[in-house]
């Protein structure tokens, strides 16, 4: 109960949210610098309002509402205003309630527990001691281990796995391992800007624990017959020599030339065609009609839960559940003048909001009051809190006029170039939310193609029921399979995903064995953990980020130079210079020779992240992590061929180097092939094998949890 009407104290401050944006640091600086001038000057709304603009754009930023708690309560000491007041301790608890850092946080926790009493509220330190005994109640936080006393207690704990059926008379093979156990599966540390500050690890010893060897990671997974499998990267061919697509001779566009069933290379992120037209003549014109099943009539739509809701009101153009689309005209006319063929679109987006959620929440600020102390104050804040988002959260039409271009490139194929307007308008008014410019092609197909949808991997389900009948089996007699196990119940294959097991056991397989891959996986998902789910308590997110040091400082210990990548990653999100102190740690770690290491250097060269742009520089180490088997490195090497960049532009080495990445197990490069083929880049244009390369593409997503399998020896 508390949780949720925490929940509700924040509302105001998180109700602006909107999806974070790529913010460079100086620019967090400079507004920083420029909120404490305005303060300085007297003109304290001018700063908050700056200040509440970088909430919305890095909405995870302690160090903001830090600043503007300070402000608020300097207004409250000049004018003793209570809304100024209430404002300061919204601001204080919200930056508690981010900032990892514990030696940051004994100032302001000593400001926000005068201000609470001057309120005559109970304090955050006590409310979060109290939800986070709630949380142990229900099992919410999920098990840690923060200390060599308690990871000698989990090595001896009996982990006790769930039943499962009897082994199938046809058991999965196992080969002989000719490699340990393969990289960690992917669990990749937050990338969205926030503020940790991670303390230096403590360099933990464990006596008389035998270390496994160290592990080498499965560059290259293929089938022998050469077929994709649902269980496998896939082994896609890429032509070895560049193809250039030709372009059409004549610029002039006929009206047979748009005839047909049109199918667009946009996708939607389920990989639905975006845009999907049946075009015909019209008294020499063009009729165009935007079929169903287009993917713009059918995007995915989220189902958030309260906490959630109240965590992320409404964002515009943020279509959820109660979110409808129409195209008021089922076909519009198309005017042919020459070259090209043009004609407008407008659509409605209309969102309505979730009455129940506000009737729901003072019902429950109204329950809840009556069993807190100050009840009636926390009653009317909340109150205030909600009635102010309610007013805000109004039902809102987006009204798009988007305009098409249509030109002929080849014979069954059009580029596309879309502009499109978009207007908001409510109650509170009208407003227009800015202009998208794009370019996409659109592919002729037969009447008898398929739309897009994501594969079904349901007939797989035996052989992954098998697959952990078998690991399961294997693990009662060999702790080391527990590392393989414990990814299956993560996530979720062959069995029903569990959360805390998975992280028993590979606690277990820490522990016991000095397991090199299980620190290292231990240590980003706690990190993950302590940063995404803003729902826990701090003392809990603490914990995890506790956990997360101790796991990092093991893998320290064993002097495995992985650890200089991940704190690395870590330090890419705090702030101010601390992020800097990134570079340093990839830098240690290339020196090591570690391959994300080196990778992650040379795209901050690249990129001018955290130092200035050396292409030629960057380049070289990304060619040093490639060679030493990371397959995201020749992904982007392969991209710099293709544009010429640090490099002389070469599509022989491009198609050569995007086989090497899709080799090596690289999903994003599968996307990349599927989109070359789309643009006819160094291939020949081709829609239906591009669509084919996608959906491996997207079966490879679901397939994270492979090198883990295949590493401890298990063929599928």
């Amino acid at each position: 109960m508390k949780k949720i009407l925490l929940l509700l104290l924040f509302a105001s401050c998180l109700s602006a949210f909107v999806s974070a944006q790529q913010v460079t640091r100086g620019q967090v600086l400079k507004a920083m610098y420029k909120a404490d001038s305005y303060h300085a000057a007297g003109k304290d709304s001018m700063a908050i309002a700056l200040l509440d603009s970088m909430a919305t754009l890095i909405p995870r930023l302690s160090v903001i509402y830090e600043r503007e708690g300070r402000i608020y309560e300097s207004m409250y000491e000049a004018q003793k205003s209570p809304a100024a007041l209430n404002a300061a301790v919204l601001m204080y608890r919200r930056y508690l309630s981010l900032e990892m850092n514990e030696n940051k946080t004994r100032e302001v926790s000593q400001k926000l527990r005068a201000l609470e009493d001057k309120l005559q509220i109970a304090h955050f330190e006590d409310e979060e001691e109290a939800l986070a005994k709630e949380e142990e109640k229900t099992a919410r936080v999920l098990p840690v281990v923060t200390d060599d006393k308690q990871a000698a207690e989990m090595a001896q704990a009996v982990v006790q796995p769930k039943p499962v059926a009897e082994v199938p008379k046809a058991p999965v093979a196992v080969a002989e391992p000719k490699t340990p156990v393969a990289e960690v599966p992917q669990q990749p540390v937050v990338a969205e800007p926030t503020q940790p500050v991670v303390e230096e690890p403590q360099v933990a010893q464990v006596p008389a624990v035998q270390e496994e060897k160290p592990q080498e990671v499965i560059t290259t997974v293929k089938q022998e017959d050469g077929k994709f499998s649902y269980l496998t990267y896939y082994e896609i061919e890429v032509p070895s020599v560049p193809v250039i697509t030709p372009e059409s001779s004549s610029n002039k566009i006929e009206v047979s030339d748009t005839e047909g069933h049109w199918v667009s290379s946009l996708a939607n992120s389920d990989g639905r065609e975006r845009w999907i037209f049946d075009i015909s003549d019209f008294d020499g014109s063009c009729a165009i009609a935007l079929h169903p099943e287009s993917g713009i009539l059918n995007e995915p739509k989220g189902n958030r839960n309260f906490a959630q809701t109240v965590l992320n009101f409404m964002k515009d153009n943020d279509l959820l559940a109660n979110t409808t689309l129409s195209i008021p005209c089922d076909q519009v006319i198309g005017t042919i003048n020459g070259h090209q063929v043009t004609f407008n679109l407008e659509s409605e987006k209309t969102y309505k909001p979730n009455s129940s959620i506000y009737s729901w929440s003072h019902t429950l600020l109204d329950n809840v009051s009556t069993l807190l102390p100050f009840g009636q104050v926390i009653y009317k804040l909340g109150n205030s809190l909600l009635a102010k988002q309610e007013e805000k959260d109004v039902e809102t039409t987006y009204t798009t006029d988007a305009r098409f271009s249509l030109t002929k490139v080849s014979d069954g194929v059009l580029k596309v170039h879309y502009s499109a307007k978009e207007k908001k308008s409510n109650k509170h008014g009208s407003k227009m939310m800015g202009n998208k410019i794009e370019t996409f092609f659109l592919f002729r197909t037969t009447s008898d193609y398929v739309h897009f949808e994501p594969l079904n991997t349901a007939d797989m389900e035996d052989d992954y029921t098998q697959l952990f009948a078998q690991v399961s089996s294997d693990a009662q007699r060999d702790a080391s399979k527990l590392y393989t196990l414990a990814n299956l119940y993560f996530y979720g294959v062959g069995t029903d995903a569990d959360e805390s097991l998975a992280l028993q056991l590979m606690n277990k397989v820490a522990a016991q064995r000095n397991n090199r891959d299980a620190f290292a996986w231990l240590t980003k998902f706690y990190f993950n953990e302590a940063y995404e789910d803003q729902s826990l308590s701090s003392s809990s997110r603490k914990k995890y980020m506790k956990a997360s040091q101790y796991n990092l400082g093991k893998l320290r210990s064993l002097n495995d130079p992985r650890w200089y990548a991940i704190k690395g990653d870590m330090m890419e999100n705090a702030s101010g210079n601390e992020a800097d102190s990134a570079f340093f740690y990839y830098q240690q770690g290339a020196m090591k020779g570690e391959p994300y290491a080196l990778y992650k250097l040379g795209t901050c060269y690249v990129n001018a992240n955290h130092t200035s742009r050396d292409l030629v520089k960057g380049l070289k180490f990304l060619n040093d992590s490639a060679e030493k088997g990371y397959a995201d490195a020749w992904l982007t090497i392969a991209r710099m061929e293709k544009a010429g960049a640090g490099t002389a532009k070469d599509y022989t080495k491009y198609l050569a180097h995007l086989s090497k990445a899709i080799d090596m197990g690289s999903v994003e490069a599968i996307h990349e092939l599927s989109d070359a083929y789309m643009q006819g880049i160094a291939v020949t244009r081709d829609f239906h094998q591009a669509s084919l390369i996608r959906e491996y593409w997207y079966r490879a997503q679901q397939n994270s949890w492979i090198p883990a399998v295949i590493g401890a020896g298990y063929t599928l």
